[in-house]
Formats: structure tokens, C-alpha cells, sequence
């Protein structure tokens, strides 16, 4: 979205969906309190960041992926190093109707096209300008 502020009012799937989202990360910050001091310290912009738990970590990724559960996502056909996720996002789109999501999900997984070997679509036409 490019004004999530104002987007949100127009789309009211997201605002629901957000709803569910949060309660699953609220759910887990309950039974998993050592997630808030990681938060604290990156939002403080503390040079020492607490370590995540790698398993307290994966299950809240696990959770989120199936929640947001991505159907016919695009092939990944480039390496990238990002912590984004695309299935993530893409399962927001889906799930939102959120059209940038599929657009910022798909650059994620074949990288941002340039129009030389692949057509661009009208809304990544829209999002170049």
C-alpha cells in the first residue's frame, strides 16, 4: 500500500486480517515473553540485540506462514538476501486483498523486472511511477 494510512480505510479486509495477526504475535509474546526484550532492543536501537530463541523464533514464523497460507506463489528463480518473507506477504495479499502485496511478494521471489524479457503489469507500471 502506498499510504497504508489512508489505504487501510478503503480496504476492510486488512483491517480484520491485522486483527487476527496481532492477536497470534499477542498470544505469543504471552507464552514467549523473551520476544518483547529482542523488540525492546532493536527498537532502541541497542547495538547489543538479545538473540532470538531459534526455536521460539521458527514457531511464530511457522504459525504466521500458516495463518496467511500462500497459494500459487511464484517460482523463485533469483538469490536474494532479505529477511522478508514471501510467502508472508504474498499470504497477506491473498488473504487482504491487498494488491501490492503480490507485486512486492513476486520482486522477492524473480527479482524487480526491468521489462526487457518480461512484460510489466499495469499495477507495476503504476508502482515504477
Amino acid at each position: 500500500m502506498r499510504n497504508p494510512a489512508k489505504s487501510i480505510g478503503r480496504l476492510p479486509t486488512p483491517k480484520e486480517l491485522g486483527s487476527v495477526v496481532r492477536e497470534l504475535i499477542d498470544t505469543c509474546l504471552s507464552k514467549y515473553p523473551e520476544l518483547k526484550q529482542t523488540a525492546r532492543d532493536i527498537l532502541e536501537g541497542k547495538e547489543k540485540i538479545t538473540t532470538l530463541v531459534p526455536e521460539v523464533a521458527n514457531k511464530l514464523k511457522e504459525a504466521t506462514k500458516k495463518m496467511l497460507h500462500a497459494d500459487d506463489l511464484p517460482e523463485k528463480t533469483t538469490v536474494g538476501k532479505t529477511p522478508l518473507q514471501a510467502d508472508v506477504i504474498w499470504g497477506w495479499g491473498d488473504n487482504s486483498d491487498d494488491p501490492d502485496a503480490a507485486v512486492l511478494a513476486t520482486w522477492l521471489r524473480i527479482g524487480a523486472l526491468l521489462g526487457f524479457d518480461d512484460t510489466l503489469s499495469e499495477l507495476q507500471l503504476a508502482l515504477h511511477w
